[in-house]
């Protein structure tokens, strides 16, 4: 028997209950986290990884190592929708304000034009529209036809009525969980503007990781020369939840082709990956890599934590040492020759190092005269032993929890103080004002409520900052090096004045 048919089978089971945990795994950069389990396939065991949704194009190949090994192997991949899955998208647009009316025709028009893309592309795939304004309102619900869908979205008018956007997007997000799909994508069309009174922008990701949903956002500006926090704010929820984001300029108020492919291709993208772990030794941290049509490629790792029973062949028992002749402090782990083996079964004399094995008939009743020994003539060793292990164990674990949650710093803003106080810069998009929803907030009079963003260059790794605050009727504006600056690539040292706050920028 092959393993390609239980491989195929295997895999696409995985499928589904992987592409719930990865459906909020959407990666455009050079790496991706893939989410994987071990089964034993053909008496061996095996990787199974699900990639989640991957920005980049169809899949052609992908490849696999255990780091620190020579050679690269092709693992059997089976992609998202070679295996009959789909997602459930449901598009939000957003009409409150009556004086956005262009920016609520533009968005229902492009919402429309992005949920027939991901049709064409996926025809299993399922679609609803919803509207927010005072309250979250669903106008077609997920599975919705082409028609209705049409219907939805044509002719949208501005309501006027303003609502908590934060509360409502959640009211949206119990709907989008009702659909029985394996994938579930929130496309949320809107300007962006911060009207969230109730409900922050961290309630809202929070809601959409537990519902392992993606967000994809299209911002729509509402003047040409006001990309304001707003803008920030939707770029960061989609990249906070694995998903896309789209600017749409000033020029055409319309997006791209390529922008509509790239969504269409993105609902769909991802799958499963096989493959076999190392048989001698398959614990241990392995890469993959995506190759896409275009050429392009992403790495990602994850560490193998084989099982018991998962087919790896078990590592040979260790050479018994030899019996102390007499106590002392010196342990000797070399047998003299001509000592014969001890016999099959016999039980370890007190004062022996020897543990015995718990795969026999009599190990249990072994190890419980081996400690019974051991207590008589070391308790210390034996009470210390095991808590030292599990000391060992809670440190492990603690820094394994840490360094999970300890997010990479890309900067510091050094304070002009007495203490030439630090402050990180941990994400690569951040608000900076007066305002409680800013990410970086300065409670000084002479910053603004919003003042400036620093958002980060992904393919030059350098930061931008930006004034946000010039549509302010008295702008103290950014400073960079003492010159006023709408827009400033920032070196290591810059000095940033907002007001009467200065600091430097460093990179770490």
């Amino acid at each position: 028997m092959t393993a390609a048919g239980p491989l195929r089978a295997l895999a696409a089971l995985a499928l589904g209950f992987l592409a719930l945990a990865g459906a909020a795994g959407a990666q455009d950069a050079t790496s991706f986290q893939p989410r994987c389990i071990v089964a034993t396939l053909d008496n061996a065991p095996h990787a199974i990884c699900e990639t989640g949704a991957i920005a980049g194009g169809r899949v052609m190949h992908v490849r696999y190592q255990k780091e620190g090994a020579t050679g690269v192997a092709e693992a059997n991949f089976l992609s998202f929708t070679s295996v009959g899955k789909a997602s459930s998208v449901l598009a939000v647009i957003d009409r409150g304000d009556r004086r956005r009316q262009r920016v609520v025709s533009l968005a229902s028009g492009d919402a429309a034009r992005l949920i027939e893309a991901a049709r064409v592309a996926g025809p299993n795939n399922r679609f609803g529209v919803g509207q927010l304004a005072d309250r979250y309102e669903t106008l077609v619900p997920i599975g919705a036809s082409r028609d209705e869908v049409a219907r939805a979205t044509t002719g949208m008018r501005a309501d006027g009525a303003i609502g908590d956007s934060g509360r409502l997007l959640i009211d949206a997000l119990r709907q989008l969980t009702l659909a029985q799909s394996e994938r579930l994508v929130l496309l949320l069309a809107s300007d962006g503007k911060p009207e969230d009174r109730a409900y922050g922008r961290d309630d809202v990701v929070k809601a959409l990781r537990d519902a392992k949903v993606v967000a994809v956002t299209v911002a729509f500006r509402e003047r040409p020369d006001a990309p304001g926090p707003e803008i920030a704010a939707l770029r960061r929820l989609a990249e906070d939840t694995g998903g896309l984001f789209f600017d749409v300029g000033s020029q055409s108020g319309r997006l791209e082709d390529a922008a509509v492919t790239r969504f269409a291709q993105f609902v769909g993208s991802g799958g499963t990956a096989t493959f076999p772990l190392n048989r001698v030794d398959p614990r241990g941290r392995y890469l993959l890599t995506l190759e896409f049509e275009n050429g392009r490629a992403v790495t990602g790792a994850f560490f193998a934590d084989v099982p018991a029973g998962s087919g790896a062949p078990a590592a040979p028992p260790p050479a018994a040492p030899a019996p102390r002749a007499a106590p002392g402090p010196a342990i000797s782990t070399n047998t003299p020759a001509g000592t014969p083996p001890p016999a099959a079964g016999a039980r370890p004399q007190p004062g022996s190092t020897e543990v015995p094995g718990l795969m026999d008939r009599s190990g249990l009743d072994n190890l419980a005269d081996w400690f019974s020994a051991e207590w008589r003539q070391r308790p210390t060793l034996v009470i210390g032993l095991p808590a030292g292990a599990l000391l060992i164990a809670a440190g492990v674990a603690w820094l394994a929890v840490r360094r999970k949650r300890r997010k990479p710093i890309l900067a510091w803003l050094e304070l002009a103080d007495q203490n030439r106080t630090r402050v990180p810069v941990k994400a690569t998009a951040v608000r900076i004002g007066r305002h409680s929803e800013n990410d970086i907030r300065f409670e000084n009079r002479s910053v603004h409520r919003y003042h400036a963003i620093l958002t980060r260059d992904l393919a030059s790794g350098r930061f931008v900052i930006s004034d946000v605050s010039k549509d302010l009727e008295h702008s103290n504006g950014v400073l960079v090096n003492g010159e006023m600056s709408l827009k400033s690539v920032l070196a290591d040292g810059d000095t940033v004045e907002l007001g009467e706050v200065k600091f430097r920028f460093l990179y770490p």
